[in-house]
């Protein structure tokens, strides 16, 4: 972990014991009940039931050329290895955690199963350059649970589980996971609150990649959030950096 953490983490997020608690998977005491934030609009329909591709070669291979391209930046430092599966995954276990997230949930694990060989124990963090004061203006960090974890309860809101969490920089914010509806429905935990997401599972995952993990990108997919003041610039600076298009998502602050 950077001895200089970024203010970018500070200004998008609000450390939250119980969200670091949950981050460990240490619960000490029974955590209070989280509560859930008004949604925002719901994926469309097209997002929600879209035919998923057979297998996840695209997101692993974008990956695999994000980790890359991140590593030969002069200005990019990636703080811990990164970690994408690379080698073939027992499918058997895969098609156990898959049908025991069935159970669990009661729908389908259709819209998981093609990046399921690869959420045990997908990993990236990085920090851009120092500014004046010599602290970090832009980082990135990404930990995506196996399926198997996603049967599991998170403790403060039983209905969801974790999906996405920070343990490098320790900002607080988690992305959950619940069956709604007939369907995975994305959240955003921050100091014992719940906020809906508006997009699915793919979505989330190509955001990831598309935005290099930035930190703070969740609140991009949150309507009401006091989070998504900053973003414009945080995009701006991050494009800039990374020579990269974020128009399809400064689009979303409007």
């Amino acid at each position: 972990m950077a001895s200089k953490k970024s203010p970018a983490v500070k200004s998008t997020t609000t450390k939250s014991p119980t969200a670091e608690r949950a981050t460990r998977k240490i619960p000490t005491r029974a955590a209070p009940r989280a509560r859930v934030a008004a949604a925002g609009p719901a994926p469309s329909a097209s997002s929600a039931t879209r035919a998923h591709e057979p297998d996840d070669t695209q997101f692993r291979a974008r990956f695999e050329a994000m980790d890359r391209a991140l590593r030969a930046n002069p200005d990019v430092r990636v703080l811990a290895p990164s970690r994408l599966v690379t080698s073939p995954v027992n499918a058997r276990m895969v098609r156990m955690a898959l049908e025991q997230l069935e159970q669990s949930s009661g729908i389908s694990s259709a819209e998981l199963a093609p990046y399921a060989p690869h959420l045990f124990g997908t990993v990236l963090h990085w920090l851009g350059p120092t500014d004046a004061t010599g602290l970090h203006r832009l980082g990135g960090e990404v930990r995506l649970q196996s399926v198997g974890a996603l049967t599991r309860a998170f403790d403060p809101a039983p209905s969801w589980r974790l999906f996405d969490d920070h343990p490098g920089s320790g900002d607080g914010v988690l992305t959950l996971l619940r069956p709604h509806e007939g369907r995975w429905q994305l959240g955003v935990y921050e100091d014992g609150v719940v906020h809906p997401m508006d997009i699915d599972v793919r979505e989330y995952l190509d955001a990831l990649v598309d935005l290099r993990a930035v930190f703070g990108l969740q609140w991009l997919f949150v309507r009401e959030s006091r989070h998504r003041a900053g973003l414009a610039a945080k995009l701006d600076a991050l494009a800039a950096l990374l020579d990269l298009d974020v128009s399809k998502y400064r689009a979303r602050l409007r």
